[in-house]
């Protein structure tokens, strides 16, 4: 038990000297990383979305696809802590009051910060399985490929449910 106390305390401080060697300031208010972490993966639950853009048509038949994330607030200041964490674009929301904000983060900055988050989001979990399952899987088998085509395919038509689903209010199977 002492041991496990002794390798937490380690390994938190290993995580602080980490984060100090990249730049990344502590967050104000959590010191302890697992916490802003549950933090972190409940804001998203609330203020985030995962999203599977298609782009320009690279052929006749196949567009290209990317995947996207993006979190949303009234307080400039988390969101610009998540921008020197995970990277992306933070801009005035449109449409929306003086004080919206939004961070947008795509591609493989988007696939680390869902891959950080994972263990913490609980009720967009499904989301963040398929955004990462696209991002990891994109174009192993060649862009062109007809496997590839439809896997992509499927994943753009599971997302995209989810997302309407849960923007009427509703809950998912299984929640």
């Amino acid at each position: 038990m002492v041991d496990d106390s002794i390798k937490e305390k380690t390994r938190r401080e290993r995580l602080r000297k980490e984060a100090t060697r990249k730049g990344i300031p502590p967050l104000r208010g959590i010191s302890d990383e697992k916490a802003y972490l549950w933090w972190l993966g409940g804001f998203f639950d609330g203020e985030g979305c995962v999203c599977i853009l298609e782009g320009k048509k690279l052929t006749g038949y196949h567009y290209d696809r990317t995947l996207k994330v993006e979190v949303g607030g009234n307080f400039k200041e988390v969101l610009e802590e998540m921008k020197q964490r995970f990277g992306g674009t933070l801009s005035p929301k449109s449409g929306g009051s003086e004080f919206a904000w939004r961070l947008q983060l795509s591609a493989n900055k988007a696939l680390h910060f869902l891959e950080t988050i994972q263990p913490y989001v609980r009720l967009k979990q499904r989301e963040v399985e398929i955004g990462i399952e696209f991002q990891r899987y994109k174009g192993r088998v060649g862009p062109d490929s007809h496997d590839e085509i439809e896997r992509q395919e499927g994943l753009l038509f599971r997302i995209r449910y989810l997302n309407r689903v849960r923007n009427i209010g509703g809950r998912v199977n299984g929640e």
